[in-house]
């Protein structure tokens, strides 16, 4: 076995970076992951954006990708909807395009059935954040009409009952090389 001792190490050609192939992680691995749980049964009928729970993750490599992995455990009354969204830092990313009387960048559109219906709902996004920066990604929520909409709980949230238990949310960011 060899060792190479040194003090400085410069590269060649300005802006190409210094790369050592056993440690420069193969396209498509996965470089690190770290997960958000949020287990508060919370509850809000503002019609105005709010972040309901977040998760920070700082990539290694400018030119890495971050696959977040939203789930949503949540309730609304059937008569109206309740909107979640996710936000890298303060931009809207991913969900659906949106359109005239159409709100951009929804990831879960949530009407209940009965009080005592709670259903959890995933999607991912796979985002180009082009930095080595620490990067937030919020998921932020919306009632809509102004019905209560409720996260991690039913409608009724009675309790006692099997079909009434609370649930949870997560966040999971992967960094992905590229």
């Amino acid at each position: 076995m060899s060792t190479l001792y040194v003090d400085t190490i410069t590269e060649k050609t300005a802006g190409n970076g210094v790369q050592i192939a056993d440690l420069v992680p193969a396209a498509g691995s996965v470089v690190q992951v770290v997960q958000t749980q949020f287990n508060t049964k919370s509850t809000t009928t503002s019609a105005s954006w709010s972040t309901l729970y977040s998760g920070s993750i700082t990539p290694t490599l400018a030119s890495s990708k971050v696959l977040a992995v939203v789930s949503f455990s949540g309730s609304h009354p059937n008569s109206y909807s309740g909107i979640v969204r996710v936000l890298r830092d303060t931009t809207p990313i991913g969900g659906g395009i949106g359109g005239t009387n159409y709100e951009a960048n929804v990831w879960f559109n949530i009407r209940s059935a009965t009080d005592y219906n709670i259903s959890t709902y995933s999607a991912s996004y796979l985002d180009s954040p082009a930095t080595t920066s620490a990067i937030t990604y919020n998921v932020q929520w919306y009632a809509d009409g102004g019905a209560a909409f409720y996260a991690n709980r039913t409608i009724q949230d009675a309790g006692g009952y099997p079909y009434d238990s609370p649930a949870s949310s997560t966040i999971t960011l992967m960094e992905i090389a590229q």
